[in-house]
């Protein structure tokens, strides 16, 4: 074989290279469909919280999915799903951990690629949401802690700077320790690597994958070029139940990066009633999803605390012979409504008088908090506000909580196909006296005073442009 087709050979091969592997590592998913859960939370039995991920055969998630589209059964017991929301709706904010490799290899293109696609992931990030960035070369360096500022996390990759020998091993122990202490209810790691590990290292091969499975987070691991450890990725993202992405190039970070960000905003918040299965300790269960576009299923592990039986209803007993035994009876009952109703008074009393006597009045806020408030809670003091389309003139009022977009069900419907649009909504809400807007989609499209933004702070006479839609933000109408 000459050196041209050999060379036309290993072009066509890194064309050809998926992407991403389609099956989430460490989760059996029978059928047309991928599924995956985790985050089984049963401190609330016997109503459960889970969190559940979707996926076709392409790794592309599947929307809109509602509670008839799950199922939660142990042996022949069904566990009824009473409620199902995505994320996105949830409010359930996730903590990312992006993880870099900044070893002498990523010199150049890789380096200023990875850079990009990091940017752009953060950028996506919602209000609710945290990140940190950490690189590693000969060692860890943290380049910003966990927190929800987004420009301070982007700034921060201007430190990466490619030296240096590859830390492999410590990098996944010292990230899954730190990962670990978060208390979100959605944690994430993003780990993009371009070699094996090299040089004297603290962290041994198997303490690094012991504590990636210990950490009970996923690992989404980029594997970046032809150098890689693909056998040590693919393990640290089947133990911790995560995905590996193979990028041939590092022209293909900044689509794997946004793949992952539409990964994590499509999962779904469930809930599920153990109540009269009588289930308890530990479970075996299944949990499946069923669709027109197909099917898949995954095993579960339960852990249910022992529920008290129901308290069966104490009747009277039959009367024998005249009505003297019923008698007795609602006499009674009136006596024992008399007693708990005089004892629940005085209780009462009780707890007035001690309150009154401890009461002090709480100290004045000196300022209010920067943080936005993401509850969703409207005080009622908001001020008036409106949106004003410059095409027509036409003004829309804001009042609680107000959509944009073009379902039906939206407060305002925008003058742009849904094919255009996309999936999602935007929102607009006053919280923590001021309004802000939010974009619930994982594709750029909002733009506030002419930069593109996930979610940002409104003032009056912001420009606000949707798809070449533009809108003005004013806390007064223009006409009295």
């Amino acid at each position: 074989m000459t050196n041209a087709i050999r060379l036309s050979a290993l072009v066509l091969l890194s064309v050809l290279v998926p992407l991403a592997a389609p099956r989430p590592g460490g989760v059996r998913a029978d059928g047309e469909l991928q599924v995956s859960v985790r985050n089984m939370d049963v401190s609330k039995a016997p109503v459960l919280q889970f969190l559940a991920k979707v996926v076709d055969q392409n790794g592309k998630p599947v929307p809109g999915l509602g509670a008839n589209a799950f199922s939660l059964k142990a042996g022949d017991k069904d566990i009824r799903i009473t409620s199902v929301q995505s994320v996105i709706d949830a409010q359930v904010g996730i903590s990312s951990l992006i993880v870099l490799d900044t070893s002498g290899s990523m010199v150049g293109a890789p380096i200023n690629d990875a850079r990009q696609a990091a940017a752009q992931y953060i950028q996506q990030l919602q209000p609710v949401d945290e990140v940190a960035v950490v690189a590693f070369a000969d060692g860890i360096q943290t380049l910003a802690n966990y927190s929800g500022d987004v420009a301070r996390a982007q700034a921060s990759l201007g430190g990466l700077a490619a030296r240096g020998n590859t830390a492999l091993y410590e990098a996944v122990a010292a990230s899954a320790r730190s990962i670990a202490e978060r208390p979100a209810a959605r944690r994430v790691v993003i780990f993009m690597s371009d070699g094996e590990n090299f040089g004297p290292s603290p962290v041994t091969r198997d303490q690094a994958l012991a504590a990636a499975t210990g950490a009970g987070v996923p690992y989404y691991v980029i594997g970046l070029g032809p150098s890689i450890d693909r056998q040590f990725l693919q393990e640290v993202a089947d133990a911790s139940g995560g995905t590996l992405f193979i990028a041939p190039t590092s022209a293909q970070l900044t689509g794997l990066f946004s793949q992952i960000s539409e990964l994590l905003r499509s999962e779904y918040v469930l809930s599920a009633d153990v109540s009269g299965t009588g289930l308890a300790g530990e479970t075996r269960a299944t949990f499946a999803v069923r669709t027109g576009a197909g099917s898949g299923e995954t095993p579960v592990n339960l852990s249910l605390p022992s529920l008290p039986p129901p308290v069966a209803p104490v009747e009277p007993p039959a009367a024998e012979g005249g009505g003297s035994n019923l008698l007795t009876w609602l006499l009674l009952l009136f006596f024992v409504a008399a007693v708990a109703a005089g004892g629940g008074w005085l209780y009462k009393r009780r707890l007035e008088e001690r309150a009154a006597s401890a009461y002090t009045p709480p100290p004045v806020a000196a300022s209010r908090l920067e943080v936005p408030d993401l509850s969703g809670g409207v005080p009622r003091e908001a001020p008036p506000a409106f949106l004003r389309l410059e095409a027509s003139g036409e003004e829309l009022p804001v009042a609680g909580m107000v959509t944009l977009g073009v379902d039906p069900e939206c407060t305002f419907r925008l003058p742009i196909s849904a094919a255009e649009f996309g999936h999602g909504q935007l929102r607009i809400w006053f919280a923590n006296q001021r309004y802000l807007i939010h974009d619930v989609s994982p594709r750029p499209r909002l733009k506030v005073n002419g930069r593109q933004v996930s979610w940002s702070i409104l003032g009056d006479g912001d420009e606000i442009e949707v798809r070449g839609v533009r809108m003005r933000f004013a806390t007064a109408p223009a006409r009295a």
